[in-house]
């Protein structure tokens, strides 16, 4: 579903137009690898458009999504390697202790 206000012909041709390119564009827009004068199209097109809106909206889920799948999967790495760090620890003073009791 769509804002667009029924302006004239050219208006409905320009929304259409940028319609098509917003939505083959999103990602750059999402990612900040565009000309100022790109974002100022895509961010006029999506004050008029709830698909594009929409589609934007989706784009942010995926990536956040994906970012936190980043930061866990380095969070568990870095448990790991710090469990790995005190279990060691812990076997080196137990040995240690053993050396001494004999």
């Amino acid at each position: 579903m769509t804002r667009m206000s029924h302006g004239g012909p050219f208006h409905r041709f320009r929304f259409k137009r940028d319609h098509k390119w917003s939505g083959e564009h999103m990602s750059e827009y999402l990612d900040g690898e565009m000309p100022e004068s790109a974002r100022a199209r895509i961010e006029r097109h999506l004050a008029e458009c709830e698909d594009c809106e929409g589609l934007l909206g989706n784009l942010r889920g995926i990536v956040g999504g994906l970012a936190a799948l980043g930061r866990e999967r380095r969070e568990r790495r870095q448990g790991a390697s710090v469990a790995s760090a005190v279990a060691a620890g812990v076997r080196a003073r137990i040995e240690e202790d053993d050396g001494r009791d004999a």
